[in-house]
């Protein structure tokens, strides 16, 4: 009898714990219905209107860039204009962020899934966004991803989680800088003039905006243009313009470069005229527009505004068409 009513023990202690665990399973699938698909950063969507600085941190690196007035600015370049469209699609991205679930609490395997600390030689970032006291909005250590998502961690925090989606956060500086330079049409221009030397340049103009074609003056005598399209194309240089680096003008030193010129004229009155340096392989332009037309003063206060003091690094193919010599546009 004894043995038996041992038997009857130990079997309703197995169905006790296969109960339990049954149970406890329920518990956790219940806490993962319950976490999974939460915003992430629900802090961040209430305070995005006070959002006056974003800190991207790396292991090697620091990218700060700052709210000034209305205009974002990165403080490691000098303070030159941040690329708004990126800011505002790292700040949504990161405010849109749901949980899927919930990973490690272990620090030991915080690096398999990249939401360490970031330290020299790592790809992971440590994003701080504050307000304009500098006080720290949001702190979130962005790890790697996957198909399914990213994993993150805040710092303050030892739970790490996988959350939908991919966070784009270029390390590089260059990659944050808006590299818009200007973005005027071929049928704004008047007339320009390209001088790669005192004795050699192009110089052609339109009488009125719709005319088909711009008229090259002082052709050579028995010389004519192998096309008028190419001529035209010149007039284009200043459509969707964009630099591939800056820098404030008094760090330049452009005293050994080679140097050539130009100026555009608009048919609103504002002439363009640019300055152009080739030093070691690399093409840089300094800008500057010009007007005495009264109504066209406020445009060429607004292109002032963007390039006055810095030197511009533009792609070769957009210097060397600037660059453009008349013996090659002749048959």
């Amino acid at each position: 009898m004894k043995n038996k009513g041992l038997m009857i023990l130990g079997g309703f202690i197995v169905v006790l714990l296969v109960v339990a665990i049954s149970v406890s399973n329920r518990q956790e699938d219940k806490v993962e219905d319950v976490v999974g698909g939460k915003i992430f950063l629900a802090e961040l969507q209430d305070k995005l209107n006070d959002i006056n600085q974003l800190e991207i941190k790396t292991g090697d690196a620091t990218t700060t860039i700052v709210k000034e007035a209305d205009t974002w600015r990165v403080k490691e370049r000098n303070n030159y204009r941040a690329d708004f469209v990126q800011v505002k699609k790292l700040l949504l991205q990161l405010s849109d962020l749901k949980t899927i679930e919930p990973k490690t609490k272990k620090p030991e395997n915080y690096e398999k899934i990249g939401v360490q600390e970031p330290t020299s030689g790592s790809s992971n970032k440590l994003v701080t966004i504050s307000d304009a006291n500098q006080k720290a909005i949001v702190k979130v250590i962005l790890g790697s991803a996957n198909k399914n998502g990213t994993y993150v961690r805040r710092p303050s925090e030892d739970q790490a989680w996988l959350v939908d989606g991919r966070i784009d956060t270029p390390a590089d500086l260059i990659s944050w800088l808006d590299k818009f330079v200007a973005n005027i049409n071929a049928s704004e221009i008047q007339s320009f003039t390209l001088a790669t030397s005192k004795k050699e340049k192009i110089s052609a103009a339109k009488s009125k905006p719709d005319d088909a074609d711009f008229v090259v003056a002082d052709l050579p005598k028995g010389k004519e243009l192998k096309s008028a399209s190419a001529v035209n194309t010149l007039a284009a240089n200043f459509r969707d313009f964009k630099f591939t680096n800056v820098k404030p003008s008094d760090t330049a030193d452009l005293a050994k470069a080679e140097k050539s010129s130009f100026e555009y004229a608009l048919f609103d009155g504002v002439k363009i005229k640019g300055e152009l340096f080739k030093l070691e392989d690399k093409d840089y332009v300094i800008l500057q527009a010009l007007t005495d037309v009264d109504t066209a003063k406020p445009r060429a206060e607004e292109l002032n505004a963007l390039w006055q003091g810095w030197v511009y690094e533009i792609p070769t193919h957009k210097a060397d068409s600037f660059r453009k010599k008349l013996s090659e546009l002749l048959k």
